[in-house]
């Protein structure tokens, strides 16, 4: 769970909507969302095809009910979901950068808008050279990242914030640029209709695979 000054937060739902824009292609996913904490997703895809997805520490199973079809993923680290991560790291201040083996190098101060930039603790070849987060009043509004050579980029944007059980506010649209050499693209994700610490259905908590359904397990 996160706890904050005025409570916490143990889940949520939300109704979402993914865009990816690549050249010429876009991807639309939309759905809702169930999310508990720690770290257990389960999200019900409607569009373009009928999905579920559960991701819980080292698995992920996804499942599509209408071919009766499954691969279950056991991989050697825990799996996330990027987009959901990215969302919830959304309300820490530093975006876990600390955790994730960051230290701040500097920082600078214009009213109430606080830009701090920061740099790996040790030379981490899977650690992005420089971060540049931005803050204003109490909420992270962008996430820069850089490598040495300038080559590779990405800037996340948090917009559209509500407020939370912890009385932090969350964004509610995200939207993620990449540029590198070999790929740019442009991901929008937005969250609707925010239930905090809500009862899933019971379809969500007693999910199962449907005993019909051909199964193919794959190892990370």
């Amino acid at each position: 769970m996160f706890n904050g000054e005025e409570g916490r937060i143990d889940n949520f739902q939300a109704r979402f909507e993914r865009i990816v824009s690549k050249k010429k292609n876009i991807e639309r996913t939309s759905g809702v969302l169930y999310f508990t904490l720690p770290g257990t997703i389960h999200a019900v895809v409607f569009f373009p095809v009928r999905q579920h997805l559960f991701v819980q520490d080292r698995m992920m199973t996804i499942y599509y009910p209408l071919e009766h079809k499954a691969f279950i993923i056991q991989s050697e680290s825990p799996l996330e979901l990027p987009f959901v991560n990215g969302f919830m790291l959304g309300l820490r201040r530093d975006f876990g950068l600390s955790e994730l083996g960051y230290e701040m190098d500097f920082y600078r101060l214009y009213g109430d808008t606080l830009d701090s930039y920061w740099k790996p603790k040790l030379n981490t070849p899977s650690l992005h050279n420089r971060v540049k987060l931005r803050s204003i009043g109490k909420s992270l509004v962008s996430v820069e990242t850089s490598d040495s050579s300038q080559s590779s980029s990405s800037v996340l944007l948090f917009d559209n914030f509500v407020e939370t059980p912890l009385g932090k506010l969350m964004a509610t649209s995200l939207t993620k640029t990449v540029n590198t050499p070999k790929e740019k693209y442009k991901e929008q994700l937005t969250f609707e209709m925010i239930l905090f610490n809500t009862s899933f259905p019971d379809s969500i908590l007693n999910f199962e695979l449907s005993p019909n359904t051909t199964i193919e397990r794959v190892h990370w």
